[in-house]
């Protein structure tokens, strides 16, 4: 059990701080979407439109706090410990750490409300490699560290194959693709499971 875990206590109280952490996660990054498809459109072309006076270069900033709620509830979910769960969790925090990083130095150069951020400088280029390598590494370690969520029962086992290819979405980092939908949607869904199994979790000790 990591720190946040111990100090949290009960199974059934991470379990419900896990199932919020991931319900809100969801949220955000539907919003976020639907805002990108709003001021930069559904085409490769940025339309350029800041619909709220805001940019999707701004919005995309608040998928740094819905990262920060994924690793939240991986850090803190009630999954027997072992090797194989231990480097799983390492890894998919360390991933969605590094693209959560990666957007504040990629969109950290431009103002809020100022459309049509070049990504040329070497700040948005590492950026953009942290995002790209993070996701990729941050969603295969989740689904590896979901075979144990499954396996202590916390998920229904007929959710695997659905969350792990809604989890893919994040790779490619499409926001405006059905990929950041179905990822937004996946988070969303994981954290209303969780909460709807939370008076069935039958622990109240750590």
């Amino acid at each position: 059990m990591s720190g946040i875990g111990k100090w949290l206590g009960t199974t059934r109280t991470r379990l419900v701080w896990a199932g919020w952490a991931t319900s809100v996660s969801g949220v955000i990054w539907l919003l976020v979407w639907v805002h990108f498809l709003a001021s930069h459109g559904s085409s490769a072309f940025d339309q350029k439109r800041t619909p709220l006076g805001l940019d999707w270069h701004d919005t995309s900033r608040f998928l740094v706090v819905a990262l920060a709620l994924i690793m939240l509830a991986l850090a803190i979910a009630p999954v027997r410990r072992g090797s194989g769960v231990d480097l799983a969790r390492f890894v998919a925090l360390g991933g969605w750490g590094s693209a959560a990083v990666g957007i504040i130095v990629a969109l950290g150069v431009s103002e809020w409300g100022a459309s049509g951020l070049s990504f040329t400088s070497n700040a948005a280029r590492l950026g953009s490699l942290m995002i790209a390598f993070g996701t990729l590494a941050g969603a295969v370690a989740t689904i590896a560290f979901g075979r144990y969520v499954l396996r202590d029962g916390l998920l229904p086992r007929g959710t695997a194959v659905p969350l792990s290819v809604g989890m893919l979405a994040a790779v490619p980092w499409l926001q405006a693709t059905i990929w950041g939908f179905a990822f937004g949607l996946t988070w969303l869904a994981i954290g209303m499971v969780l909460l709807s199994r939370t008076h069935n979790s039958g622990a109240d000790t750590s």
